[in-house]
């Protein structure tokens, strides 16, 4: 123990400058997280060369390191060695964990050496049209149709398997929905109306688009439709 400013026979708590043991029950330390049946190092300041903090198990505690924006090519690490700083990284608007030893792998919605921490993980399936989607019975009608995948911000559509895709109508007349659902079973993520994929005696038409997500771990459906 090291004591400063000492002018008489009883101690005040500013005496205690410096400790080492088990740590004396100081105005300083209430509200802490102090295990008082084990020893600790107390001084206002320290040089240290190395400094590892492990668990009660004697476990490294990794530190993880914002390391900014990803870089391609370069090496990250989860840290499992000294001196234990694992990396983190900022990639599509999303914060992502290196949770393997060595890896140059782009943190993306299916990396196998990545985990994402902080972002937007909602799948979304969005479609576009090049003809709009609205029709006029008796008339003329094309529409190129676009589905995409995303996850977040992150455009996944390349990622989905062909068979993946499916494509159904509805529009009230039973047979001849079926009908169109056979006909359109082949169909990824592009889709052609014309005036004769419509029901001119229904009220509507319903364009609904599915795809089927697998990301290793399990599958993801997810659908939109459209109205014309």
């Amino acid at each position: 123990m090291f004591l400063n400013g000492v002018t008489k026979p009883i101690l005040e708590e500013s005496n205690y400058s410096a400790f080492w043991g088990k740590p004396l029950k100081l105005k300083a330390f209430e509200d802490k997280p102090i295990n008082y049946e084990q020893p600790y190092f107390y001084a206002r300041g320290a040089l240290i060369q190395d400094l590892i903090r492990v668990d009660y198990q004697g476990n490294p505690i990794i530190d993880f390191k914002d390391r900014g924006a990803w870089e391609q090519g370069k090496e990250y690490t989860d840290g499992r060695s000294y001196p234990y700083e694992g990396d983190d990284v900022w990639h599509l608007d999303c914060r992502w964990r290196c949770i393997v030893e060595s890896t140059t792998q782009e943190p993306k919605w299916n990396a196998t050496d990545w985990v994402m921490v902080s972002g937007n993980e909602k799948l979304s399936l969005e479609l576009y049209s090049d003809g709009g989607f609205v029709y006029r019975p008796n008339s003329s009608f094309t529409a190129n149709i676009t589905a995409k995948v995303f996850m977040g911000n992150e455009d996944i559509t390349a990622f989905i398997d062909d068979l993946d895709w499916k494509w159904t109508r509805e529009t009230g007349n039973i047979n001849g929905d079926n009908a169109w659902n056979v006909n359109h079973a082949g169909n990824t993520n592009k889709l052609t109306i014309t005036q004769d994929d419509m029901d001119d005696l229904s009220d509507y038409s319903k364009f609904i688009c599915t795809a089927y997500v697998r990301d290793g771990k399990e599958i993801k459906k997810i659908d939109k439709e459209v109205v014309i």
